[in-house]
């Protein structure tokens, strides 16, 4: 019998297609793990995790197949870790590129972090075994690589048979050393000398007052744990202000209860986030009743804006909360993804459900439309991109040759 979860109570985060942090096998190690009993008993584990996609998984077909027959397929060959690895693997693999992910428990902490920062190139990257590594995600708007771009060497290595990790430590370093990557695209190789650099993890949140008493802020990672009182604190910032500009450029990732918790502080009594499950049951999402902000808000977007911050895009459209302005959101399919701790002490995230915008729109290669389209230039020389990315470099709100930002000023300060 399939278990269908209430989306507040639960733990989920928001995934989409192309996410790093839940778009394909993440590293899996020989590592060592604490001797507990159930981790003597592989086939303990493997049933753990065999049970939990099958009450849990959005895709109820499980890509067609008949999912029993994984039940007790390896159970002869389950009598190390390694042998555990590959049976996981392979039941992963069978589900196709929408599966179950795995994450080591330092790996997952290491998301929560709200103090991290990353020392690389500003991207996001997925790995097959025996296969060559895709970026997924690209967080820098002057970056050298396109998504989709297969890396097949950092600094001289082949990246084919490495683990996941392996490839992670090859492409971070110091900032402003250089690394270089031979990539395919298009089915041409190319290589790229890139230079690395050090950002905030996302987690950290940005407010700015500009002329005219109008605010801004930019929030910080949705998937932090530590995201509803960075919030808190954020908005007493600008409490006082007569309007509001939310930047949701080039953000992506999080949890639905952080994507509910900044609901509440925006919208009264409003839906938030349809969700359709494997049976096709509908469920709805709605703020509270009492928002602490009621002032005129403006949305910052663009083709980066991508998994839980769409939802969020979609939910100031729906409701006519906000003016949006900027570019048209990424429209990535987007997953509810319930996260289970599993016997060993690791992590296994499973996609539950599809979502809609809050009036059931399907946003999946469309987005988010702006109210107000704005583009930006490319070239650097006379760049009017984010602020946040100028040059590579972390400059501020104030860094004036931002057109989208400069254009969403001038309408708060009419609003």
């Amino acid at each position: 019998m399939r278990i269908r979860f209430s989306l507040i109570s639960a733990t989920v985060f928001l995934f989409f297609a192309s996410s790093a942090f839940a778009s394909g096998p993440s590293e899996w190690t020989n590592r060592p793990h604490s001797t507990n009993g159930f981790e003597r008993d592989y086939r303990v584990i493997y049933s753990h995790v065999w049970k939990l996609i099958r009450d849990q998984y959005w895709d109820g077909k499980f890509n067609g197949q008949d999912w029993s027959k994984w039940e007790h397929k390896f159970d002869e060959k389950l009598v190390t870790y390694v042998e555990l690895q590959k049976a996981i693997k392979a039941m992963f693999f069978s589900l196709g590129k929408y599966g179950p992910t795995y994450l080591p428990s330092p790996e997952l902490d290491e998301h929560n972090d709200p103090k991290a920062y990353l020392f690389g190139l500003g991207m996001a990257i997925t790995k097959t075994e025996n296969e060559a590594p895709l970026i997924r995600n690209l967080f820098t708007e002057d970056s050298p690589f396109e998504l989709d771009d297969s890396i097949l060497k950092v600094s001289g290595k082949g990246t084919k048979n490495l683990s996941f990790g392996e490839v992670v430590h090859l492409l971070r370093g110091q900032p402003k050393t250089k690394v270089e990557i031979l990539i395919l695209r298009g089915g041409k190789q190319l290589a790229i000398s890139a230079l690395r650099s050090q950002s905030p993890k996302v987690n950290e949140f940005c407010t700015e007052t500009f002329e005219g008493n109008v605010g801004y802020i930019r929030f910080g990672n949705l998937e932090s744990l530590s995201f509803t009182s960075l919030l808190k604190n954020a908005m007493a910032k600008e409490e006082n202000c007569q309007s509001l500009i939310i930047d949701l450029r080039s953000k992506t990732g999080g949890t639905l209860t952080n994507v509910v918790d900044v609901a509440n502080v925006f919208f009264k009594n409003s839906p938030i986030v349809t969700t359709i499950d494997s049976e096709g049951y509908e469920q709805s999402v709605k703020s509270l009743n009492h928002p602490s902000f009621n002032k005129p808000i403006v949305l910052l977007t663009n083709d980066r804006t991508t998994g839980s911050i769409e939802i969020l895009a979609a939910a100031f459209k729906d409701n006519r909360r906000a003016t949006i302005v900027g570019q048209q959101t990424a429209g990535k399919p987007a997953y509810i993804v319930v996260t289970n701790r599993l016997l060993n002490g690791d992590t296994l995230l499973i996609p539950i459900a599809r979502w809609r915008s809050p009036i059931g729109s399907d946003i999946e290669g469309v987005g988010v439309q702006p109210d107000i389209k704005v583009s930006t230039a490319v070239d650097k020389s006379n760049s009017n991109g984010p602020w946040f990315v100028q040059d590579g470099s972390q400059e501020n709100p104030n860094y004036m040759k931002d057109a989208q930002l400069k254009s969403a000023i001038e309408i708060s300060r009419k609003l």
